[in-house]
C-alpha cells in the first residue's frame, strides 16, 4: 500500500477514485430507469470520478502548506467531504443543507484526528464499492436481457388511418381518483361543483374507471403501449423497464398520431418524464435537457406552470391537426413512505387540497381549449388513484382483502369531451386505461375491428408482504375484486 502511493500521479487518482467510485456505483445499480443516456454517464464519470482526482491533483501540485501535517489533514477532509457529499446526493436526490453541513463537520473531525489512517479510509471506501458490484452486476444481467417485444400489436392497429381530424388533448392529473370513488366514505369528497363544470361543458364522465397499474410510470407504459406489460415480470423492481423511453419515444400511439399527420407536444409542470433524457416523437416540450438534474428523477417542489406553459405552445398557429399530451402532479397520492406519513386523516385532508388546486388547472386548460377550439378531443384520464385510505402509498404492498383499499389504489378519473357531444356507441368499453388510446383510434378511424384486440382489462400490484411475494390481479377483466397470483 504505501508502494502503491509514493508517487504523487498514482496516489491523486487512488483517492479521487475512492472518494466517488461507490456513490456513483451504487447510484448505477439502484436508479437504472434514470441511468438510460450517455450524456449521464459522462456525468459522473466527470463529477464523481475526475473531479475529486482534479481536486487532490491540485492539493499535491499547487498548493503549498506549511507543514506535512497539515496537508494530510487537509487531504484526509477532502476524502471524506466528497464521499458523504456524493453519497447525500445520490441517496436524497437533492440538496440538505443540514447533511450537507454535517458532511463537512464529519470530515473536519476525521481529517483532523484520523488523518493517520487515511490509506484505511479510503480502503474501507473502495471495499464499499467492490460489494456493490454485484448488484451492479444484476442490474446489467436485468437491462442487457430486457425486451420491449411486449409492445408489439396483435394486429394492424400502428397502420389506422384517421377519417376524422379533431386536435387531441390527453390531461393527465397525477393520482385524481374517479368521481365514483370520491363519493365513497374512504373519500367523502363533495366534487359535484366540478362534475357540473365538466357536464355543462359537454363531458361524459366514466365511473368505475380505473388504471391497471399502481404508479405513473407503469401506468403510462401501458396505456401509450396499448398492452400489458405485467412489471416485465421482475419482482426486484416496483416500475417498468425503459418506461420513459416507452413513453416518450417507443410507443404507438406516437407514431401513430405522427404516421397521420398530427405534431406531437409535451407539455408538463415537472420534468420527472423526462429525467432519463430520452429520446422523444415528441416535436415540443416545455422541458430542454439543460432544465434536468442527472440525479433526481424531476419530481420537484419548485414546478412550473403548467397553464401558462399550455396557453404557450397552444396559442401557436399549426396547420396541422395537434396532440397535446399535458401532465401535471396534482392531486397526486399520499405520502409514499412511512417516514414521510402524518397519518391517515391529514393525508386525506392534504389530498383533498390539492385535488381542488388540480381542479383549479382543469378549469383554465379546458375554458382556454373550448374557447378557441370547441371540436377538439378533450380527453382527462388520471393514471393511478389517491391511495386515500392508507398511511402512505408503500403500505399498499401489504395484501389486503378491504375492497375500499383496493379501489383507490387503481380508481381512476375519465371524463371526455367528444366533438359535437357525439360519443361512439362503444364507449361503454372505456373499462381500464390500457385500452384508452385503442378505444380513441377506433373511434377517430371508424373502424371497430380494432377492438377485437382489446387487452384484459385486469388490475395488477406488486405485493411484497402478507402473502407470497408476486404480481397478483386485484381487479379482474369484469370488474370483479380478486387475488389471483401471475404466474412468471
Amino acid at each position: 500500500m504505501k508502494r502503491l502511493l509514493q508517487k504523487t500521479n498514482r496516489r491523486c487518482w487512488f483517492f479521487g477514485i475512492a472518494a466517488g467510485l461507490y456513490p456513483m456505483l451504487y447510484f448505477f445499480s439502484r436508479r437504472p430507469d434514470i441511468l438510460t443516456s450517455w450524456d449521464h454517464y459522462l456525468f459522473f464519470v466527470l463529477a464523481f470520478i475526475l473531479l475529486p482526482t482534479g481536486t487532490f491533483f491540485i492539493l499535491e501540485k499547487y498548493i503549498k502548506f506549511k507543514t506535512e501535517v497539515k496537508k494530510q489533514r487537509t487531504i484526509s477532509f477532502v476524502c471524506v467531504f466528497y464521499f458523504l457529499f456524493f453519497l447525500q446526493q445520490i441517496i436524497f436526490v437533492q440538496h440538505h443543507k443540514k447533511l450537507i453541513f454535517g458532511a463537512i463537520i464529519v470530515a473536519i473531525l476525521i481529517g483532523y484526528f484520523l488523518y493517520q489512517h487515511l490509506a484505511k479510509i479510503v480502503l474501507l471506501q473502495l471495499f464499499l464499492a467492490i460489494i456493490t458490484m454485484p448488484l451492479l452486476v444484476e442490474t446489467i444481467l436485468i437491462r442487457s436481457s430486457y425486451s420491449n417485444s411486449w409492445t408489439t400489436q396483435n394486429d394492424t392497429i400502428e397502420e389506422v388511418l384517421f377519417q376524422k381530424k379533431p386536435n387531441v388533448y390527453f390531461i393527465e392529473p397525477d393520482g385524481y381518483s374517479n368521481f365514483s370513488e370520491l363519493k365513497k366514505p374512504t373519500y367523502d369528497i363533495d366534487i359535484s361543483s366540478f362534475e357540473n363544470f365538466l357536464q355543462k361543458r359537454g363531458f361524459s364522465n366514466y365511473p368505475e374507471f380505473r388504471s391497471n397499474y399502481t404508479s405513473t410510470l407503469a401506468s403510462n407504459a401501458s396505456f401509450f403501449s396499448m398492452k400489458h406489460h405485467y412489471f416485465n415480470n421482475d419482482l426486484k423492481s416496483d416500475e417498468v423497464q425503459n418506461a420513459r423511453d416507452i413513453i416518450m419515444y417507443d410507443n404507438p400511439v406516437l407514431r401513430i398520431f405522427k404516421n397521420n399527420g398530427y405534431k406531437n407536444y409535451f407539455v408538463s409542470d415537472s420534468p420527472y418524464l423526462l429525467a432519463n433524457r430520452p429520446k422523444t416523437l415528441f416535436d415540443e416540450t416545455n422541458f430542454k435537457f439543460w432544465d434536468l438534474s442527472y440525479i433526481d428523477n424531476g419530481i420537484r417542489k419548485n414546478r412550473k406552470d403548467v397553464v401558462s406553459s399550455f396557453k404557450e405552445v397552444f396559442n401557436k398557429q399549426d396547420s396541422e391537426p395537434r396532440f397535446f399530451f399535458i401532465q401535471f402532479i396534482k392531486p397526486w397520492h399520499i405520502s409514499g413512505k412511512e417516514g414521510g406519513s402524518k397519518g391517515v386523516d391529514r393525508e386525506r385532508e392534504l389530498w383533498t387540497e390539492r385535488l381542488f388546486e388540480a381542479n383549479k388547472i382543469l378549469r383554465q386548460i379546458i375554458d382556454e381549449i373550448l374557447a378557441k377550439d370547441p371540436q377538439g378531443l378533450i380527453v382527462i384520464m388520471a393514471d393511478h388513484g389517491g391511495y386515500v385510505g392508507y398511511n402512505y402509498s408503500d403500505e399498499s404492498r401489504t395484501k389486503t382483502s378491504d375492497p375500499n383499499l383496493i379501489t383507490t389504489i387503481f380508481s381512476s378519473n375519465l371524463s371526455i369531451h367528444w366533438p359535437d357531444g357525439i360519443a361512439p356507441s362503444f364507449e361503454n368499453e372505456l373499462d381500464s386505461s390500457v385500452n384508452i388510446f385503442r378505444i380513441l383510434f377506433s373511434y377517430l378511424s371508424n373502424n371497430e375491428a380494432y377492438l377485437l384486440h382489446m387487452e384484459d382489462d385486469s388490475s395488477y400490484i406488486l405485493l411484497r408482504k402478507g402473502t407470497e411475494e408476486g404480481i397478483y390481479s386485484y381487479i379482474d377483466d369484469s370488474g370483479n375484486l380478486v387475488f389471483k397470483k401471475l404466474q412468471l
